[in-house]
């Protein structure tokens, strides 16, 4: 594992979680504060998928979207606050 940390943007793929009415399952509800996407400061991709799955307490992770690497924080148009980008974590969304 790297020393270096790295800041991502993941975006879960929800539409492919959609049933034929149209409506996300009830397993995926401990994903809907990550709707519009998570930022998670790590040291890989897959320290930032194992962050985000203990934050949720799941073992497997919704399909993924996309993910950018080393996203600049202030670049992104989200709603509500973030936390401290610099420290390995989720800063995005910040739970109270």
């Amino acid at each position: 594992m790297s020393t270096a940390l790295h800041r991502y943007w993941i975006r879960f793929d929800w539409e492919s979680m959609r049933n034929d009415e149209g409506s996300i399952g009830v397993a995926d509800v401990a994903f809907f504060d990550l709707m519009g996407g998570v930022g998670v400061t790590a040291h890989d991709v897959d320290d930032a998928y194992a962050l985000i799955k203990a934050r949720v307490n799941v073992n497997t992770l919704l399909p993924v979207a996309d993910v950018v690497e080393d996203v600049d924080p202030a670049a992104l148009s989200v709603a509500g606050p973030m936390g401290d980008a610099s420290v390995r974590g989720i800063w995005y969304p910040v739970t109270s």
